[in-house]
């Protein structure tokens, strides 16, 4: 693996997941925002890959609303350094609610996104992604699904995406989380995180770490903050 590969592969899975997935999972969730209800989020982000490889770090800001019609929209910039490179990201998503969910009813949605990175010189359009998702509430888990498709431009490859999570609501303050995401390429990532409600319905802090699948045990770490208005 050469070191761009390695630097978009931190920006894709440490960034621009947060832009479409209910932090700090990389899994979606099924919850859509109402219209003129928005979302202010920062995440940073450390990604070891192991051997010789360079240690990635990144950091991200994403604006989301809900603009009505059941759906909402987000805008993110990030950037990630390793070995004194660097590269930036730019990614409008979004998600649109095909079912509603409830406190005792389950959700589907499908969520979008359009990304594009700049390493040295403009922006080019890198990924594109496609998934549906699924959320059923149980008591107080939220069990979440996701399947969809993906395309990076650099390397003109197509990848299915998918993902399971188990979210334990109600802990006070706290949510606790783990899933298991992957794709059809590489090996899956075992992921746990804390989600804490600072103040209700206004302000998250969020932390996750976790642990690719393969010989390497490539490893990432993301912590996160939330402002709702």
């Amino acid at each position: 693996m050469t070191f761009r590969p390695l630097l978009l592969a931190g920006l894709l899975v440490g960034l621009t997941s947060a832009a479409h997935a209910g932090r700090p999972l990389i899994t979606e969730d099924a919850g859509v925002l109402d219209a003129r209800d928005c979302e202010l989020e920062l995440v940073g982000s450390r990604e070891r890959a192991g051997g010789d490889l360079p240690t990635v770090r990144g950091a991200s800001a994403q604006l989301g609303c809900g603009v009505g019609l059941s759906t909402q929209v987000a805008l993110l910039v990030g950037r990630a350094r390793a070995d004194g490179e660097r590269a930036d990201v730019l990614a409008l998503v979004g998600k649109t609610a095909l079912r509603t969910l409830t406190d005792t009813q389950g959700g589907a949605v499908i969520a979008w996104s359009v990304g594009g990175e700049r390493s040295g010189g403009s922006f080019k359009h890198e990924t594109t992604e496609l998934k549906a998702v699924y959320t059923q509430p149980v008591d107080q888990w939220l069990l979440h699904a996701n399947l969809g498709w993906t395309r990076s431009e650099s390397a003109r490859q197509n990848s299915t995406l998918w993902s399971v999570a188990a979210e334990r609501t109600g802990l006070g303050p706290f949510d606790a989380m783990a899933e298991v995401a992957g794709d059809d390429r590489d090996e899956p990532w075992l992921n746990a995180g804390l989600r804490w409600t600072a103040i209700a319905d206004r302000l998250f802090v969020d932390a996750s770490y976790g642990v690719q699948m393969n010989s390497a045990r490539a490893r990432l770490a993301t912590i996160g903050l939330k402002i709702a208005f």
